[in-house]
Parts: structure tokens; sequence; C-alpha cells
């Protein structure tokens, strides 16, 4: 039977990589925000027990400190390899792979509305994916199911207030042609954002007559949901580079100097950047660079002067030589 692609973990991910013709498209590595491993509880013992839930959580975190001790994490393998029956050197890998979070990372997750990636976004995402493959019909409100009160009232104690965000990755300043041109691109998301003539104001509002009325709307109604969108795939590849392609159509050629429009075009992906970097604050500036291809390149080969499908923004994703924030 001939699989075309499949979703696996350590050390099986490994395994696959080894076989000729395989090859791995991504890794948690890079998409570090992807999934999220997220405990529960029934809710009828959780309201019964609130010393229990406190005291799992404090045990979790506790344990998650403990781990970052070498002599902690072989015994932790010793048990793993016990209970998959697989070597303690495969269970010790996994350890590596896999990132355990600690309560100042709970506390982004839970509690940051202004996080691309929290609990709120993350549960929608999946929501939406489920829905598409029929497994779901109505949709269940992320507030149904988070209780974030325990990871809350941990704020107070210095123990856990006093831990810093250890996923976050730092970002070196890097040109868009230097990104492109060590690594191909994991993936391409392509946007469209209409913009005003000759203008990159994403929030451009023009006044429109609506029922004999004069009405002040935004030129694209669309734009926030695009900017959300675009966020959270930027913030799902926590460690990647993301190079934001600004493109036009043609139909100005011979008229205008092409520099200008590459100029234009930058300026609208630029525009997309900072929207992006205003409205979820977590995001770093240099993981983002920026690039006008101006008319260079139309969205379809076979089709070029398609002017609707040319104007557009493309979000490329790419894989980064990252190091870990300082702790």
């Amino acid at each position: 039977k001939r699989i075309a692609g499949c979703v696996s973990w350590a050390p099986d991910i490994y395994n696959l990589e080894k076989v000729k013709g395989n090859h791995m498209l991504v890794t948690t590595s890079t998409a570090n925000k992807l999934i999220a491993d997220v405990w529960f509880a029934r809710a009828d013992f959780a309201n019964d027990n609130p010393e229990v839930m406190e005291g799992l959580a404090r045990g979790i975190f506790d344990a998650m400190q403990d781990l970052k001790a070498q002599d902690a994490r072989q015994k932790v393998a010793k048990l793993m390899a016990t209970g998959y029956s697989i070597p303690e050197s495969d269970a010790l890998g996994m350890l590596g792979d896999a990132h355990s979070t600690n309560y100042a990372e709970n506390r982004e997750f839970f509690l940051n509305q202004n996080n691309p990636t929290n609990f709120e976004r993350t549960w929608t995402t999946a929501y939406f994916l489920y829905k598409k493959i029929g497994a779901v019909t109505d949709q269940t409100s992320f507030d149904q199911v988070m209780d974030f009160t325990v990871v809350q009232k941990l704020g107070s104690d210095a123990k856990y207030a006093s831990q810093k965000n250890e996923y976050d990755v730092h970002f070196a300043p890097a040109s868009a042609g230097s990104i492109q041109g060590e690594k191909n691109e994991i993936l391409t998301k392509t946007i469209v954002i209409h913009f005003f003539p000759n203008s990159w104001d994403l929030t451009k509002k023009v006044t429109r007559n609506v029922d004999g009325k004069e009405v002040e709307e935004l030129y694209d109604p669309n734009v926030t949901f695009v900017v959300e969108e675009v966020g959270k795939l930027a913030g799902q590849f926590g460690a990647a580079r993301i190079v934001i392609e600004g493109h036009t159509d043609g139909s100005m050629k011979g008229q205008v100097p092409k520099n200008l429009v590459q100029e234009l075009s930058l300026n609208r992906a630029n525009a997309v950047k900072e929207a992006l970097v205003r409205k979820f604050p977590s995001l770093q500036p240099n993981q983002f660079a920026s690039a006008g291809m101006g008319w260079d390149r139309p969205f379809d080969p076979a089709d070029p002067e398609n002017s609707a499908k040319n104007r557009r923004v493309e979000i490329k994703v790419y894989p980064a030589e990252a190091t870990s924030a300082p702790k």
C-alpha cells in the first residue's frame, strides 16, 4: 500500500526519513507552536475538587523544571522505555524532541488574548479543520472548555510568576533575498488585500453611498480577517523565517517606471508586516522580511494577464537557523 503522506513523531519520523525517496516536510522544531497537548478534566470533578486541580497543575509545572536536569531525564527515559517497549536511548531522544511548557508559556497560551497561537485561536482552527472532514458539526465555544483559573491563581506565587518564556526564538535581521537564497520554502500562502489605487494603507477608508446615506468604511472590509490568519500562521511557525512578498498586476507596463511599481509593492508588503507586529506584539519584527516583486512574477504563468490574481501578497515560510531567546 502506498501512502502519500503521514503525521508521526519520534523515533518513527527518523526511521521514515531514512527510507529512500521519503522527504520530511516539516517538524515541530520549525512549526513549534502548531500543536499543543492540553490537560483536560471532567467538569464535575474539577468543580468538586479544586485543590486536586491546583495540585496537579503545580506538580506538572514543578516536574517540568526538574526535567531540565539530565539525571531526571534519564530516570524518566527508563520509565518510558518500559511503558512503550522501546530502547532507553530512543526514549531519551523523544524527550529531547518534545518541549515541556513552563508556567510562563502556559500563561501566554491561556491568558494572552494577543497571542496568535493562544488556546482560543488553536481551538477555533481545530474546529474548522475537523468540520472540513465532517468529524464535527456544531461549534463549541472555547470558553466552554477552557478553565484558566488555576493558571491565573498560580501567577500570585513567585515561584511561577518569575518564570520566563523559554520557547521564543531570537531572530537576527535578514533580508528577503538572503533568506530565499539559502533554502526552499516550506509553504506559501497567497492572500488578497484590496488596496486603494497607489496606496499601501491597509486601513484606508472611503466614503460610499449606502441606502442614500454617505457611509465611511474600510476600502477592503476583509483586511482584519486576513491579518488575523497570517498572524496565526506566523505564530504556528514560530521558529521559521517569514517572507512577505508584494505583487502587482502589469496594467501600467509602459506607462510608469518599473522601479516605482516595485516600490509600491514593497510598501504594501511592509504594511502587512507592520500590521502583524502591531496586532500581535509577541511576534518578532526580525522574523519577517519584505520584498517588492512588482509585476515580475504573475500568479499563473499560463495566464499572465490575469490582473485580479496578480494583485496579491504571498506569505512564504522558510526554515531558520535561529537560537533560543536568552534565559
